[in-house]
């Protein structure tokens, strides 16, 4: 969870919340949040991204749930992991916020991988 809100996320004592284009990952998001924290997001926006012909959906909760959601994810450090929690981790990361290009055949790139951050923080963190 701690990845999620790192990448695609936003999280403060007041508001928490999920911003996502894939399905599959804000169902697991939302059904993570349920299981691990007791709290229910609420689907805030779908919004259909012209463009990238994707839909963007939007959850949120607000108060003594955000609070407790603060508490747990915030304080997360992933450099003092145990090494099979770093993979989890990464794997959630890549999935919320990363991106992978593979270079076709007799191309003179290599492969690129990425990742986007809400703040500077969660990426140091993720450095570590």
């Amino acid at each position: 969870m701690a990845a999620l809100f790192a990448t695609g996320g936003f999280c403060s004592p007041d508001e928490a919340g999920f911003v996502s284009e894939n399905e599959r990952v804000a169902a697991y998001f939302v059904a993570t949040a349920d299981e691990t924290f007791g709290v229910r997001m609420e689907l805030v926006e779908a919004v259909r991204d012209p463009k990238r012909k994707r839909d963007k959906f939007t959850f949120s909760c607000r108060g003594a749930d955000a609070a407790r959601i603060y508490v747990k994810t915030v304080r997360c450090n992933p450099a003092l992991l145990e090494e099979d929690a770093a993979l989890a981790y990464l794997r959630a990361a890549f999935l919320s916020g990363g991106s992978c290009t593979i270079p076709k055949a007799g191309a003179k790139t290599g492969y690129h991988i990425q990742f986007d951050f809400g703040d500077r923080t969660a990426a140091e963190g993720f450095l570590e």
